[in-house]
């Protein structure tokens, strides 16, 4: 997974940027298509509501910080 550096506008700090489409097995190569079509993950609370509807039918999300309070 290719990974750059590019300076931020008007400062002299650098951003990180990640390319997850390239190469042979890249991490968005292995998403099925019809998984993800029409889901617009464009804010926090989209990605959230699409993560519990997920894990509804899917899997368990686990939060080591809250299970042993009780």
């Amino acid at each position: 997974m290719p990974i750059h550096v590019i300076p931020k506008p008007y400062t002299v700090n650098f951003r990180l940027i990640t390319n997850l489409s390239t190469g042979d097995f890249a991490p968005n190569t292995m998403i099925e298509k019809s998984v993800v079509t029409n889901l617009p993950l464009d804010t926090i609370s989209e990605l959230g509501a699409a993560l519990i509807a997920f894990q509804r039918t899917h899997v368990l999300i686990y939060n080591p910080s809250t299970f042993e309070a009780q």
